[in-house]
């Protein structure tokens, strides 16, 4: 199958990351590739699995690729399956491995989200948290994460980059243990799942939101931990991070405009890294903050809107990681 053209039609196609295609020892489904002329091509199949050669080229070309629509729980059912598999190859490097993640866990989480099956939700969020971890305390360095995560709108987009950030600043303000670290994992993944009842209007508009609609974006964080509270697989800590996200060490948050000190420290590590997400992805409103301005202004607003310590550790992380450089503390 080929097309030429700058202009292919691509609306029978989904797009799948390659991260998810690259590994597989097997194809039970075609996959096409949209190259940088526009130029759609059956890349790999069952028939046909590409050469280290062929991924290299790819990558260079930053190739896309797509697989039928009627494909899409072939890819999702072989993907699964060899999950664990892949998790533990040496042969797949830990950002590939990353990817790979993001990639299934941002799929998974928005059809759990989607269908309301909180107990699914929960259930993915430990089953992933744990392998984020894995990947993450591997020679994993905040600028190498920062290089390859999606930095679009999109719900499913943030939280799985904004749990993945809690991992690294929990790492860096000397946490260990796994299991806590596999704990901080799913409270990020679920810290705004209160979002599911915010209209998409709302939460994708492009101007200015009206008072209205700001209560409206306010109440996820009650909505949220209302969601989660009597659920027995939770921690308090994990709780906290749904409720507490957008409360202020100073006492101006919400929902309940708590001052530093009653914030979970989960919560006030979230905070950090939530904002520092926020302003770094795309919004309907706005262009993403470089990274230097991003670290300036959570530097501005450590003892204020953020825990001081945390913005210093996590300022310290980028900046020994990142090859360009993002400022002071």
């Amino acid at each position: 199958m080929a097309q030429n053209g700058a202009n292919v039609d691509v609306s029978n196609l989904v797009r799948v990351p390659a991260s998810t295609i690259e590994f597989l020892e097997a194809l039970n489904f075609d996959v096409y590739v949209l190259g940088p002329h526009g130029r759609l091509t059956l890349f790999c199949s069952q028939d046909h699995i590409p050469s280290p050669q062929e991924w290299s080229v790819l990558r260079q070309q930053a190739g896309r690729l797509y697989i039928k629509t009627g494909d899409r729980d072939r890819w999702r059912t072989q993907v699964a399956e060899n999950l664990e598999r892949l998790m533990e190859a040496d042969a797949v490097p830990p950002l590939r491995q990353f990817e790979l993640l993001q990639a299934v866990l941002d799929d998974s989480l928005r059809q759990t989200l989607t269908s309301a099956d909180l107990t699914r939700t929960i259930q993915q969020s430990q089953q992933f948290g744990h392998h984020l971890v894995s990947v993450l305390t591997r020679e994993v360095a905040v600028g190498d994460l920062f290089s390859i995560l999606r930095h679009d709108f999109d719900t499913f987009s943030h939280v799985v980059n904004v749990s993945s950030y809690c991992v690294l600043l929990a790492v860096e303000l000397g946490y260990s243990d796994a299991a806590e670290l596999e704990q901080i994992v799913v409270g990020g993944l679920l810290h705004d799942i209160g979002k599911r009842y915010i209209p998409n209007r709302i939460l994708a508009k492009a101007g200015p939101l009206t008072a209205a609609e700001r209560d409206v974006i306010c109440s996820h964080p009650r909505l949220g931990f209302v969601d989660l509270c009597n659920r027995k697989e939770l921690n308090e800590g994990q709780l906290m991070m749904a409720y507490q996200h957008h409360e202020r060490v100073d006492g101006g948050g919400y929902p309940v405009g708590v001052l530093g000190r009653e914030m979970h420290p989960w919560a006030r590590l979230c905070a950090v890294c939530d904002v520092f997400e926020a302003i770094t992805g795309e919004r309907p409103y706005r262009k993403p903050m470089t990274l230097p301005a991003a670290l300036n202004l959570l530097s501005e607003q450590g003892g204020k809107h953020f825990d001081r310590e945390m913005v210093q550790c996590w300022m310290s992380a980028v900046k020994r990681t990142h090859s360009t450089p993002v400022g002071v503390v």
